[in-house]
Order: C-alpha cells, then structure tokens, then sequence
C-alpha cells in the first residue's frame, strides 16, 4: 500500500494510527478539562457578532438614505438586487420574476436611478 501511495511504510503506519485516534467532538480539552474540542473550532459560515451588528448597521442606513430618494417598487428593486433585506443578493432574472418586470426594465431603472446620486470626483495631485 505504502508503494502504491509512493511513501515510505513508517508514515502510512504513523498515518494509520493516526486515524485510529479520532476524537470526538465532544472530547473535552484543556487542564481543567473544562473546554470541549468543539469550542475551540471556528465555523468558517457564521460571522462573527461584530461584524453581523456592522453589516446590519451598513444595511439600515444604505436604506434610510434609500428611502429618501425611491419610490416603494424602486427600493423593493435594490433590495433584492443586492440582499438589502436578505443576506442573498437576487440576479436581474430572479428581481424581473419576482417583480414581474423584464430583465431590460432593471437596465434602465438602473440608468435613472445612477442619475439620482451626485457621485464626487476625487481630486488628483
């Protein structure tokens, strides 16, 4: 097997074994033993609380500063467009079906809507 995998017989053993020693999640760790194994792992999904409490900060002022300038059926387009609402951004297809509007409609929404904010240029040197 050791040749097959193109590696010495003492790793594949040292490999083996260390298969054999799985733990479980629960395995409690630590000096006091006071922690489990499952503690101490990041779940790569979940954000943390910080920056959940940003993002939801960032979202209710993108749409106070929305809600300003839209109309209703605008703001529902931008919401679903880029996630306002929801963590999952919708493509035109999915805004147009839901909306009952066709791809080509967001374009020119988009157009108008580019043309209600003033955008400042930066200075060069």
């Amino acid at each position: 097997m050791a040749s097959a995998l193109d590696m010495p017989p003492d790793q594949l053993r040292n490999l083996q074994q260390v298969r054999r020693k799985s733990l479980s999640l629960n395995h409690r760790v630590g000096k006091g033993e006071d922690t489990e194994l499952m503690d101490l792992l990041e779940d790569g999904d979940t954000q943390s609380p910080e920056a959940q409490m940003s993002e939801t900060m960032l979202r209710q002022e993108i749409w106070d500063v929305l809600g300003d300038v839209l109309t209703e059926r605008e703001k529902d387009i931008i919401s679903l467009r880029y996630g306002l609402t929801s963590s999952k951004p919708c493509t035109l297809e999915e805004v147009g079906a839901y909306l009952i509007c066709p791809v080509n409609g967001y374009a020119r929404f988009k157009a108008k809507l580019c043309g209600n904010f003033v955008v400042p240029k930066l200075l060069s040197d």
